[in-house]
């Protein structure tokens, strides 16, 4: 007999929870740099109507090309692209939110508490990449709807693909699942979008998969980091460990046993284990975000099994007797898991940068990006190599032409380079000076040649002196740079001095 529920009290608990959720993510917005990457396609992308980082240069150097796409709208109603990227995110949060409330009321599990809702929106690190500039709040979204929902399940993992490559993934092993009925209309409409939309990147780009891909996952195999950055998970929440674990084996005992979604988790397997094969991520958790919704889900679903297992007195094994002494203990458990967070960065009281190569950005970041005040003058005549963090500046500034030097994100020649084996994975690039010397650059944001001792330009922002070293001179820095505000070039116009150069020669420092 099942008894009646509490719908009222049901609903005004999921919407307090859902409320607290969603406000959460707005106290702790903020922006990433690597969204600021996005950002300078989609400008440009709105000005010139063409999806390039540098003129000229057709090179796919971001993984969210829906994303990307979505934000130059906010470029055509004038809206600053930090602000529209968390409200973008904010939705895909309040989406996530609804869909899986949609699913817990259907499961007539809890008379009053919502408890995979609330199990959901206590999970920090949900709010923090709700508002974080970057993606993965809608991949999150099209990811969880179709591992959960069968029947848009190739329309979620359709813009997942469109999101993020790895949406590819799903959608192929759904492909395989169900494919006696991809001779129907709505199905096979989406292959062939996808295939149209494959075709498109390789007669824009040049190349099948993004220019990220050669920059950040094509080094080879890093399982050893891969742990860590589980562990690194675990350390954070690690009540969630259990669950974690526990969900891991449903999905191997399901493909053991092929139950009707076995291929789908067979993907949830595969994608956990790119991510140990790539090293994860140096974001702490981000690429396990994806798939957490589910791994939560599973293991909710085993709770409904064994809360209905105890109407039946075939049932009554010592597991269930124990179960239906402690069921409230359990689904206590359950809530807290995601709850409670400790941040593996503190130790003895201390912050420390990252716990093996893997940090918080938030944290260092914090909402000091979301103003695009305090950066001056544009210097359009400048060409500047920086590094993944310097992002913003670039967008601000708007250089030329603009090198990342990190990995070569917006490079397709660097990126394909020889990547060093690191902790911090997307960080491990093998500049030299020649990949310098060939891009004609004049300022670089960091000294990679210490032993070179470059001469540098101050500038100022927001109130923070901050180093910018000069490899060439001309007219570009001297009569441009130089006059600008918040630059000050004393220290390079002393060299040339000692140099008995003119500070209007053109020299290189290289």
């Amino acid at each position: 007999m099942v008894e009646k529920r509490n719908l009222t009290l049901f609903y005004i608990l999921s919407l307090f929870v859902c409320i607290f959720a969603i406000w959460q993510a707005f106290a702790l917005r903020w922006i990433c740099d690597d969204a600021f990457i996005s950002f300078v396609y989609s400008r440009n992308l709105y000005e010139t109507g063409t999806l390039v980082f540098n003129p000229n240069e057709y090179v796919e150097g971001f993984s969210n090309f829906l994303w990307t796409i979505l934000l130059s709208l906010g470029f055509a109603f004038d809206i600053k692209p930090t602000y529209f990227s968390i409200l973008l995110g904010l939705i895909s949060y309040v989406s996530l939110l609804y869909f899986l409330f949609v699913v817990e009321n259907k499961l007539n599990f809890a008379k009053v508490l919502p408890v995979f809702l609330i199990h959901i929106t206590l999970f920090r690190h949900n709010w923090i990449f709700a508002t974080s500039g970057l993606e993965t709040m809608s991949f999150v979204l099209f990811v969880s709807i179709g591992l959960i929902s069968p029947k848009v399940r190739g329309f979620a993992f359709f813009l997942a693909c469109l999101t993020r490559p790895e949406g590819f993934l799903f959608f192929g092993l759904y492909f395989v699942s169900s494919f006696k009925k991809w001779m129907k209309l709505e199905n096979l409409s989406f292959s062939l979008l996808l295939i149209l939309f494959i075709v498109f990147r390789y007669n824009y780009f040049g190349e099948f998969v993004p220019n990220t891909f050669y920059a950040k996952a094509n080094h080879g195999s890093n399982i050893i980091q891969g742990f860590k950055y589980i562990i690194y998970f675990f350390k954070s929440y690690p009540l969630y460990s259990f669950i974690f674990v526990y969900s891991v084996g449903l999905l191997f005992i399901s493909i053991f046993k092929k139950t009707k979604d076995w291929i789908m988790n067979f993907g949830v397997l595969l994608y956990l284990g790119y991510i140990l094969y790539v090293g994860g991520d140096f974001m702490g958790i981000r690429f396990l975000i994806p798939i957490l919704p589910y791994l939560s889900y599973l293991f909710y679903n085993e709770i409904l099994k064994w809360d209905e297992n105890l109407h039946f007195e075939s049932k009554n094994t010592g597991f269930f007797r124990m179960y239906e002494k402690n069921r409230i203990l359990v689904v206590l458990f359950y809530v807290l898991s995601t709850a409670v967070y400790i941040n593996p960065l503190l130790s003895n009281g201390k912050k420390i940068a990252d716990w093996n190569g893997i940090g918080e950005e938030r944290e260092f970041y914090e909402n000091k990006l979301i103003d695009l005040s305090g950066y001056g003058d544009p210097i359009p005549d400048v060409r500047m190599a920086f590094f993944g963090a310097q992002a913003h500046f670039v967008f601000n500034l708007r250089p030329s032409y603009a090198f990342e030097a990190e990995v070569g994100l917006t490079d397709s020649q660097f990126a394909k380079q020889d990547k060093i084996i690191t902790e911090r994975i997307g960080h491990n690039g093998r500049l030299e000076m020649e990949d310098l010397k060939a891009r004609k650059i004049h300022l670089i944001w960091a000294n990679r040649f210490p032993e070179r001792n470059f001469p540098i330009i101050t500038y100022n922002w927001r109130g923070f002196p901050i180093p910018i070293y000069v490899l060439r001179m001309d007219s570009s820095i001297s009569n441009g740079v130089c006059k600008k505000p918040l630059w000050d070039c004393k220290i390079v116009f002393e060299e040339l001095r000692k140099r008995n150069l003119s500070i209007d020669a053109e020299y290189t420092f290289l």
